[in-house]
């Protein structure tokens, strides 16, 4: 690298330091802040406009784990996004910013204008732009500068990318989309999801994540030797669906059984939900310990252990859910189920579940801890069953079955209203029953960790289908919260609703 360019290329204690200097000379600093993917002449006009406003243009640079603009984001990486910057004459630093947001660079660089392109100011409706924007002002403001925002109208990275250089099934799934469906429309229905009656169900699961690095194999012994770094421990299992709920919806119930040392644990978390229900107690919780090799790109599991793999409901706990699904099961709109299969979703709590429910959507999982035997074969006569393409295979029972035939005997089997099958890297296919299969491919071309990937576009799927959206539509916004699943770890679903809005507006427009 150049070494011109690369004294262009600054940290923020760095870059605070300069600003300091800078300021005492009464320069005029001038900020610009983006992810600045795909430079275009947009760009530059925008570079250009904003240094009018002073003397030293400084460029910030949103980090690749902080974007979620659709799939495949970002096309280049963090190096070289602040490469090809650094290169352009007109910037005089650079900087990568650690944030869905620049308020971090704001309050280290204090600029005299901040300076934003057009599209924000024309984007106003969008939650997730205003959000970030109106603390970018404040801080701004906070220190004696001032918003400003370019005057011409720029095309984005975001609609060359999705027209021009994703694979041509997004592309072509993205265009019939928009054909019927537009961003307005999604606002719309992202208001009356705030009006549902939610009720989920299931298993509680402690996600512990062991950070490691093999150090290799002891000479006398047959075993590889690890160094411990760190660990995090999550409330998983029925949590996953709840918490993406919750960024959707405030009127969100939840029936589980969680130990009392893990309540004890949590306090802070379960504390601070609303609609607590039903959250009883049992002996324990099944924990699943994944072993992880510490700053793998993709955390890289080197093994998974199990703890309490199967728990039992107590017939106490039995009779109390079961009153409870009677008296109330009839006021929810949309009622959720996670069948982990470790032992809390008796056959009398299914019975009531499939007889009292208005909208029922099913989901049963495959593990080792339940020994490949929890199959959606015991829910028959749902509104919606969503399971893995192996889950499907082994509840058919069939090898060799293709997707459309695999759907297909399956209606057959469970009689539900409508089936998905999720295929991992290759998206997502439903069919309604009596109508024809509907494909969507993966939104996402990079993946973290898959852990609670599917239950957040379980989640997501199931409200949508809920609020009559049609099935392509359903599972073209489940396979977006998917896509941002698979890019956070512990799973750790849909940060917030702002996160998936954004997401989706970089597709629909």
């Amino acid at each position: 690298m150049d070494k011109d360019i690369k004294k262009k290329i600054k940290d923020l204690a760095s870059i605070k330091t300069i600003s300091l200097v800078l300021k005492k000379k009464n320069k005029k600093i001038v900020l610009c802040h983006g992810d600045f993917d795909l430079l275009h002449t947009g760009h530059l006009n925008y570079f250009l406009e904003a240094k009018k406003n002073g003397e030293i243009l400084i460029v910030s640079v949103t980090s690749a784990k902080f974007i979620n603009k659709g799939p495949g984001r970002p096309i280049n990486d963090d190096y070289q996004r602040i490469f090809f910057l650094a290169n352009l004459e007109i910037i005089d630093f650079v900087i990568l910013s650690n944030d869905f947001n620049s308020v971090n660079v704001i309050k280290a660089i204090k600029p005299d204008y901040y300076i934003k392109g057009n599209d924000y100011y024309l984007n106003k409706k969008n939650i997730y732009y205003s959000k970030n924007l109106e603390l970018e002002k404040k801080s701004t403001e906070k220190y004696g500068g001032k918003l400003l925002f370019t005057r011409n109208q720029t095309r984005s990275s975001s609609s060359i990318i999705n027209n021009n250089l994703l694979d041509k099934d997004v592309i072509d799934k993205i265009k019939k989309i928009k054909n019927y469906y537009n961003y307005e429309e999604f606002l719309e229905d992202i208001e009356i999801l705030k009006k549902l009656k939610i009720l989920v169900i299931g298993e509680t699961i402690i996600d512990e994540y062991i950070y490691t690095s093999p150090l290799g194999k002891p000479s006398k012994e047959n075993i590889i030797a690890t160094e411990y770094f760190d660990k995090k421990v999550n409330l998983g299992g029925i949590f996953t669906a709840f918490n993406t709920f919750k960024a959707f919806n405030n009127n969100v119930d939840c029936i589980t059984a969680i130990s009392n040392e893990n309540k004890i644990f949590f306090k802070e978390k379960i504390n601070k939900m609303n609609n607590k229900k039903l959250i009883l107690n049992s002996k324990f919780n099944t924990t699943k310990t994944r072993f992880v090799q510490k700053n793998s790109k993709n955390l890289n599991k080197l093994f998974e252990m199990y703890n309490n793999n199967y728990i039992k409901i107590s017939k106490k706990n039995e009779k109390i859910i079961c009153k409870y699904l009677k008296e109330k099961l009839n006021t929810y709109d949309l009622v959720l189920v996670n069948d982990y299969g470790h032992g809390f979703l008796s056959n009398e709590i299914i019975k009531i579940l499939i007889k009292k429910s208005k909208f029922l959507s099913i989901n049963t999982q495959i593990n080792a801890g339940n020994n490949g035997l929890n199959l959606i074969t015991k829910y028959r006569d749902s509104d919606f069953a969503c399971i893995d393409e192996m889950e499907a295979l082994r509840a058919i029972n069939i090898p060799n079955l293709k997707v459309n035939e695999l759907i297909s005997n399956l209606h057959k089997k469970i009689n539900s209203k409508n089936i998905c099958i999720t295929l991992g890297s290759r998206g997502s296919c439903i069919q309604r029953k009596g109508s024809h299969p509907v494909f969507c491919p993966s939104l996402t071309a990079t993946v973290v960790d898959t852990v609670g990937a599917g239950d957040t576009f379980f989640v997501i799927s199931s409200l949508f289908l809920n609020i009559k959206k049609s099935n392509e539509i359903a599972t073209f916004l489940g396979n977006v919260g998917g896509a941002i699943a698979v890019n956070k770890e512990n799973s750790d679903a849909i940060s917030s609703k702002e996160v998936f809005m954004s997401y989706v507006e970089t597709l629909l427009k």
